[in-house]
C-alpha cells in the first residue's frame, strides 16, 4: 500500500497545488541534523529561504494575518479565528481559476468558503497525505492545504520517543508553574528532534515525488528549553518575539526556477502573491525588502500572567509590534508606547536610543499598536 501511494504520489501533475504548512517548526528544524531528507529534498527542487519569518508567535496570529493581508491591529484581527470568504486572495484566485480546493486542517476553517472541502476530523500527517494523493487523482485542477498540527509539537506522542515522554501542555513555560512543579520535567530537546525525524520520514519520500508546485512554511517557530534550564534564565525574548517564536522555514516549488538558497529578508506575508504565482503556472521572484513588520496581541491567559510576574516581566504581556530590518535590528514597539532594540543574530539587547529613533521614523506610519 505504501509503495502505491509513493507511485500515486508521482502522477500528481502541474495543474495542482500543494500548500504544506508544519504547526510550529523552526528554522532551525529544517537542518541536515534533524530533518535531512526533507532537506534534500528542497535544495534539490526548490527555493529555499533561509531567512523568512512568520507574522506572530501562534498559529492564528500568525495565519488570519497572513491569509487576510491584515496587520492592522485597529481592526481587532487577532478576535478572528477565521477570516471572511472574500478576504483570501489565494482563494478568490482559485475559485476564478475553476479550481477544487481541499483543506486538511482537522476541524479549523482558516478560510470561510463553503466551495472549499474539508476533512473536519482529526487526522495525522499521514492520513493527511494519503487523502491528498487520493483526491488530487481524482480532480481535474485542485488547491490542496495541508496543515500538519500534531506530530510537529513537543508536547505530542511520536514513535521514535520510547521512554520518559510527556505528552501533555501547550506552552513548556507551564511547566514552571507551582502546579505542575516549577521545573521543566523531561528533556522536551530530545523530544523535538524524535518528532522532526519522524515528520521528516514521513513527509520527504511524498516531497521527493510530487511534480506539483508546492510552497512549504510554517505558521510559527517554538520555545526550545533544556532539561535544567530555571525560570530565572529563561532569555526575555522568549517572553515576546525570539528569534525562535517567528523564524520560520519556507520553500517554494514552482518547477522552473533554479534550487537555490536565498538569505535575503522575506516575510510570510508574501504567501498570497506566492500561491497566485503557482497556480498562474509562474516562477515566483522574491521582492527586496528592507524591513518586514510582526505583531502580536495583548496576553490574556492566567497563567502567562503569573509566569510574567514571577520574571518581573508583566509589561510584556502588553500587545506589540515588530519590526525586522536587514540591517539585523529588531524594532519593537508595545502599546503603551515603549520600545525596545534587539539583534536578530542573538538576540541581544541594544541600549541605543538614536539608533531606536531612526528604525522608528522609518516605520512609524505603520505603526497600528499605539
Amino acid at each position: 500500500m505504501y509503495r502505491k501511494q509513493l507511485d500515486a504520489a508521482k502522477k500528481i501533475g502541474k495543474e495542482h497545488i500543494l500548500m504544506l504548512c508544519i504547526d510550529g517548526m523552526r528554522s532551525d528544524s529544517l537542518s541536515p541534523d534533524m530533518t535531512p531528507k526533507m532537506l534534500e529534498v528542497i535544495n534539490e527542487k526548490g527555493q529555499h529561504f533561509t531567512k523568512a519569518y512568520s507574522y506572530s508567535t501562534s498559529t492564528y496570529e500568525s495565519l488570519i494575518p497572513i491569509y487576510s493581508e491584515n496587520t492592522d491591529m485597529r481592526t481587532g484581527y487577532y478576535e478572528q479565528n477565521y477570516v471572511q470568504k472574500d478576504g483570501c486572495r489565494f482563494v478568490l484566485h482559485a475559485i476564478k481559476q475553476g479550481r477544487e480546493l481541499f483543506f486538511y486542517t482537522d476541524m479549523t476553517e482558516f478560510v470561510d468558503d463553503s466551495v472549499i472541502k474539508r476533512s473536519n476530523k482529526f487526522q495525522t500527517a499521514t492520513e493527511k497525505l494519503w487523502d491528498f494523493i487520493v483526491d488530487a487523482q481524482q480532480c481535474k485542477k485542485g488547491l490542496f492545504y495541508i496543515h500538519v498540527l500534531y506530530e510537529s509539537h513537543y508536547s505530542f506522542v511520536n514513535p521514535y520517543t520510547v521512554d520518559d515522554i510527556l505528552a501533555e501542555g501547550t506552552a513548556m513555560l507551564f511547566d514552571f508553574l507551582d502546579a505542575k512543579g516549577g521545573k521543566l520535567r523531561t528533556d522536551y530537546i530530545r523530544q523535538h528532534r524524535d518528532a522532526m525525524k519522524y515528520l521528516d520520514d514521513v513527509i520527504a519520500p511524498i516531497l521527493e515525488r510530487l511534480n506539483c508546485p508546492t510552497v512549504i512554511f510554517a505558521d510559527h517557530g517554538n520555545t526550545l528549553l533544556s532539561k535544567g534550564v530555571k525560570l530565572e534564565d529563561v532569555d526575555l525574548q522568549l517572553l515576546t518575539c525570539h528569534e525562535d517564536l517567528i523564524k520560520v522555514p519556507l520553500a517554494v516549488f514552482d518547477g522552473g526556477s533554479s534550487p537555490t538558497a536565498d538569505d535575503k529578508l522575506i516575510s510570510l506575508m508574501e504567501l498570497n502573491d506566492i500561491v497566485i504565482k503557482l497556480m498562474d503556472g509562474l516562477c515566483y521572484n522574491k521582492p527586496t525588502k528592507k524591513w518586514i513588520k510582526i505583531g502580536r496581541s495583548h496576553i490574556y491567559n492566567p497563567d502567562f500572567h503569573c509566569l510574567y510576574s514571577k520574571m518581573g516581566q508583566e509589561y510584556r504581556l502588553n500587545a506589540f509590534e515588530g519590526f525586522i530590518f536587514d540591517s539585523g535590528e529588531k524594532l519593537v514597539v508595545y502599546s503603551d508606547g515603549k520600545r525596545e532594540l534587539y539583534s536578530t543574530d542573538d538576540d541581544r539587547r541594544i541600549e541605543d536610543t538614536q539608533r531606536i529613533e531612526e528604525l522608528y521614523s522609518l516605520i512609524k506610519s505603520e505603526v497600528t499598536v499605539c
